[in-house]
């Protein structure tokens, strides 16, 4: 039988069961998922956790990226993998480590034969970024077999989605010495409005529990017409003043009118993509090849929200409804939604041989691999200068539907279009890795594995002038863009032995050093042990330590302006916070706003730690049924991350580090700003259970197979600060602005009936306790009978647990063509009702993070083989 190398280990062998939890996805199984990326389908998986999707890009900083994060451990803590071999991160990524993993949509399904996913501390093996686990995407090999697709994906009234493919391998290896793959796919989907969902078409957010009703709104103060801040300290709406209501889009709010920005997003991004693979192979003798692969990869998603915000300063007596002058805080409507084009370009090359020389299976490879970002302004956008001049000749007090044709034509004129910022990331690695037999030990061979890598890893920011703040800056949003470009390089050495000692257990262990040219070394290892004490009882564990090494950003980036946070907060209402401010010698804002956030990237940095075990077992008692659980422990030192807006803001002299200060050249005024730069944060332990149960059985009318995948948490646990109080986000939203559900699970039924599959899919999701509110922080109101408010209130709720039906249907016609048609979210069940409004993007309503609005979705997929 012919060996093969398996995810989490470099020993090569006939493939099986092996120590590590190792979960194999094959095609078939891609297929009845009815995924159309391999976003979609990864972070489908139970044991996928915290990690960003596409809609975070509506205003959330997700740059149009999607990542993967095993066990809520983080993407910057998941390595992805394809073939085996690195992928350069994501080149939109943050200073603050966020986004700094692969960005999964420059990874094309339709050359993917399995995905193997180790869900386990991988870093003896593999180094730096494993700590959490591996995702391997396997490409299609050793095929003649040539493959056209076309879809189509149908949800309700945007997000639709058409989508081609084709592959075609070329030579058989085995006869004529050589194999050539070629692969290319296109899609395109449209976006989704939030006025198009009801559960998120507005920041008024109403509700019942108790009996009694509440309501949250979460706005913005610059509205249009605008609100006016006096130098007395009035915040007020003259226009609510002069007529008793605020204007459409806007809510009345202690005398000001505050705008409903949720109306005018698009929760679901324009996106297109399109992508192209080519692999070939050619054997160098009869032991020993030479391979070579290329990837080419366009994603461009476009998201929008509302339309750009800013402080106007009044003269006195320029304006009848500012007759003492003031600052305006104004939404310029007239331009439109903000829309902003993302741009990720993928370059993946890797020549190699492997094969074996004398007693050794060799692998020698070279990867160069680039991903860029680019990030354009589309319309909606408005540089300080041409927006002061314009709004020289608006009245900002005057309602959108007033302004007369040329107030309205100077500020359309006055928005400024393409590219803002940019990005490069490079990853150059030389990898070299042996395995032979040494010996023969009763359970079999005594087997061992060595390997070296050299590895270079380079990162650039780039921006435009206007982005640097370089003559000019964008409206309402003084940007102060620091490029830079760093790199690094890193070698790292490994050894592995396996050794089967018996017919029933197989011992085995891993050691590796790694060193960082801007981090120093460090020495991670694995043990593990493999024991089958009958047929059909497998049991297994290990243990091990992993290493993580800060990104270059996050170690080299420059002090920064870094967008705004997303809750509002009530500076001049909180008595710290003002006190913060003066000692700072800056203002508040006037009202409940959003706060400006200052980043930076810190050479003081260490490097994270970890320690994991997992202690499993595997039956089959029959070839018809399994079942196998994996109860697995990570611990973090030294985690890297930001303390979270909600923690800072509610003990503020706590965390009086975190403030510093903003210059507004629009109100010309220095106000508070949040400090969300990168620190040790001490500790963070997960622990948790995957498992899955199949069993299949052939009945009169066909083959009946069951498969149920989970993943129940026991544990979430993290700091804050070194040595400080531990908190957790295990079934609630917590401190760190996340939430680590306690249940996810995935049950499969699939009918064979001749020519026809038929899968019934039920996906589950636990609830979980919701962002809570105190009455100071000004968030939730209870409502009267007539509709009154009573006032602002505590506010503790939960999310409902969230279950939806697939189904999928695919008829072969005969052996070439094949038609496959399904139902996502057959029974169309919205997302649950949620009241956060920090985390994630800007939607209201529901938590975009961890539901999908598409709601019931048709799809048709039909492939031609040749």
């Amino acid at each position: 039988m012919q060996k093969v190398e398996i995810t989490g280990s470099a020993v090569r062998r006939i493939q099986g069961e092996t120590a590590l939890p190792v979960q194999v996805i094959n095609r078939q199984e891609i297929e009845r998922t009815g995924a159309t990326s391999t976003a979609e389908l990864i972070q489908s998986l139970p044991s996928m956790q915290t990690f960003t999707n596409e809609a975070t890009s509506v205003g959330g900083g997700g740059n149009g990226f999607s990542g993967a994060s095993i066990h809520g451990l983080g993407e910057d803590k998941t390595l992805v993998l394809l073939n085996g071999r690195r992928v350069a991160t994501f080149a939109g990524q943050e200073l603050t480590g966020e986004l700094a993993g692969v960005d999964l949509n420059v990874i094309p399904l339709a050359a993917i034969e399995r995905i193997e996913v180790l869900t386990d501390g991988a870093s003896a093996l593999y180094g730096a970024d494993a700590v959490g686990g591996v995702i391997n995407f396997i490409t299609k090999k050793d095929s003649t077999e040539g493959n056209f697709m076309f879809g189509a994906s149908l949800p309700k009234d945007g997000g639709r989605e058409g989508r081609v493919g084709i592959s075609k391998g070329i030579g058989n290896y085995d006869e004529d010495g050589y194999n050539f793959l070629f692969a290319a796919s296109y899609d395109q989907r449209n976006a989704l409005r939030s006025v198009d969902r009801d559960f998120a078409r507005t920041g008024i957010v109403n509700f019942s529990q108790g009996g009694k009703r509440y309501r949250l709104f979460n706005g913005s103060a610059s509205s249009i017409p605008a609100n006016l801040a006096t130098d007395d300290g009035q915040f007020y709406n003259p226009y609510l003043r002069n007529t008793g209501s605020c204007a459409k889009k806007s809510v009345e709010v202690d005398g000001a009118c505050y705008y409903d920005y949720v109306q005018d997003l698009e929760i679901v991004p324009e996106r297109e993509r399109g992508s192209v693979f080519l692999s070939g192979a050619k054997a160098l003798g009869s032991d020993k090849r030479l391979y070579a692969e290329a990837l080419l990869s366009n994603t461009v998603s476009t998201s929008r929200i509302a339309p750009p915000p800013g402080a106007i300063v009044i003269d006195p007596g320029v304006f009848p409804e500012a007759p003492e002058g003031g600052t305006a805080f104004y939404r310029v409507a007239a331009v439109g939604p903000r829309a902003t084009e993302t741009v990720s370009k993928a370059r993946h090359f890797v020549i190699g041989s492997d094969g074996t020389l004398g007693r050794f299976d060799y692998d020698i490879s070279y990867t160069r691999s680039v991903n860029k970002y680019q990030e354009n302004m589309k319309s909606g956008w408005m540089s300080q200068t041409a927006a002061d001049a314009a709004l020289n000749a608006v009245n900002p007090f005057t309602p959108l539907d007033q302004l007369p044709p040329g107030e309205l034509a100077v500020l359309r004129d006055a928005q400024v279009t393409g590219f803002f910022l940019g990005g490069e990331s490079t990853l150059d690695n030389l990898q070299t890795r042996a395995s032979t037999e040494v010996a023969k030990l009763p359970g079999g061979a005594l087997s061992v594995a060595a390997g070296v890598n050299y590895l270079r890893d380079q990162f650039e920011r780039t921006g435009s002038d206007l982005a640097q703040g370089i003559g000019d800056t964008r409206f309402g949003d003084t940007s102060a863009l620091v490029p830079y470009s760093a790199s690094r390089h890193a070698w790292g050495a490994f050894g592995e032995v396996v050794a089967p000692v018996s017919k029933q257990v197989e011992l085995g262990a891993g050691l590796r050093h790694d060193r960082y040219s801007d981090m120093g070394g460090a020495t991670t290892a694995k043990g593990t042990i493999r024991w089958q004490p009958a047929s059909g009882v497998l049991l297994r564990a290990s243990l091990g330590t992993g290493f993580k090494a800060a990104t270059v950003a996050q170690l080299n980036a420059k002090r920064q302006y870094f967008g705004v946070t997303a809750g509002r907060y009530n500076c001049g209402a909180n008595p710290e916070l003002s006190a913060i401010a003066a000692s700072l010698g800056a203002e508040c804002r006037p009202g409940a706003q959003q706060h400006d956030q200052i980043a930076e990237g810190s050479k003081d940095l260490e490097p994270e730690k970890s320690k994991q075990w997992t202690i499993g077992f595997r039956l089959e008692p029959t070839s018809s049924f399994s079942f196998g659980a994996d109860l697995w422990n990570v611990k973090l030192r030294h985690q890297i991350d930001q303390v979270d807006e909600d923690v800072v803001f509610a003990n503020p002299n706590e965390w009086r580090h975190k403030f510093t200060t903003f210059y507004d050249p629009g109100a010309r005024t220095t106000y508070l700003a949040f400090l969300a730069n990168n620190d040790n944060l001490g500790e963070r332990e997960e622990r948790g259970i995957d498992f899955d149960v199949q069993g299949s059985a052939r009945l009169s009318f066909g083959k009946v197979t069951s498969k149920l995948i989970a993943t129940y948490m026991l544990k979430d646990s993290y700091q804050l600060l070194e040595g400080g109080e531990s908190y957790t986000s295990l079934g609630r939203y917590g401190e760190d602005g996340e939430v680590i559900f306690r249940w996810i699970g995935r049950w499969i039924n699939t009918l064979e009936m001749g020519d026809f599959n038929h899968t019934l899919a039920l996906n589950f999701k636990s609830g979980f306790t919701d962002q809570t509110y105190t009455a100071d922080d000004g968030a939730v109101e209870e409502i009267g009978p007539s509709g009154e408010s009573l006032g602002y209130v505590d506010m503790v709720r939960k999310v409902k647990h969230y279950i939806t039906l697939d189904w999928q249907t695919t008829w072969a016609v005969n052996k070439q063509f094949k038609v496959v048609g399904g139902i996502l979210n057959l029974l169309n069940e919205d997302p649950p009702l949620s009241i956060k409004t920090s985390g994630g993007g800007h939607m209201i309503g529901y938590d975009d993070r961890y539901y999908d609005a598409r709601g019931r979705t048709l799809y048709l997929n039909a492939s031609y083989t040749f």
